[in-house]
């Protein structure tokens, strides 16, 4: 009795799992270059690459 309603739980959790990867996946699809935008933070200032390495003697 009590593992038939493990076995309940666990498919149901299965497939609200799957549900979501596919919204996640279908969201990943639509939104194009926002979602470069958002996991790729655009610059605006100029990037001083040797900053910081003056105590280590590199620059």
């Amino acid at each position: 009795m009590k593992t038939q309603t493990l076995q309940e739980k666990a498919r149901s959790q299965k497939e609200k799992l799957v549900e979501l990867s596919k919204v996640i996946h279908g969201s990943q699809q639509n939104c194009g270059r926002d979602g470069d935008v958002a996991t790729n933070p655009q610059h605006f200032e100029p990037v001083n690459w040797n900053k910081g390495w003056g105590k280590y003697g590199k620059t």
